[in-house]
């Protein structure tokens, strides 16, 4: 943790500053499972679907409107038979090596 503050209120809350840090832990692997990430992916629009219907259909992160900004279309706009379209989609969080 960070922070920056007078020298004054610096001293008075020190105390629960070091309580706070000392209470970060790894974390168990049933909570490492249980966190979801939302990734870029791109899926094939079915004929005529809008952004609204490949969003419901895909569980995308995103509403609507987040799929018709993201592909640069109108909320009405209907897209092509397998028209590529970026969507965010949920998956488990994974560890990235550093």
């Amino acid at each position: 943790m960070v922070g920056q503050s007078t020298d004054s209120l610096a001293k008075q809350y020190a105390p629960v500053f070091r309580v706070a840090a000392g209470s970060f832990r790894a974390l168990r692997p049933s909570e490492r499972k249980s966190i979801r990430e939302s990734r870029l992916r791109v899926r094939p629009a079915r004929a005529r679907e809008t952004p609204a219907e490949i969003a419901k259909r895909t569980s995308s992160s995103w509403d609507a409107e987040g799929v018709a900004i993201a592909n640069g279309v109108e909320l009405t706009d209907r897209f092509d038979a397998s028209w590529p379209v970026k969507l965010a989609l949920a998956q488990p969080y994974t560890r990235r090596s550093r």
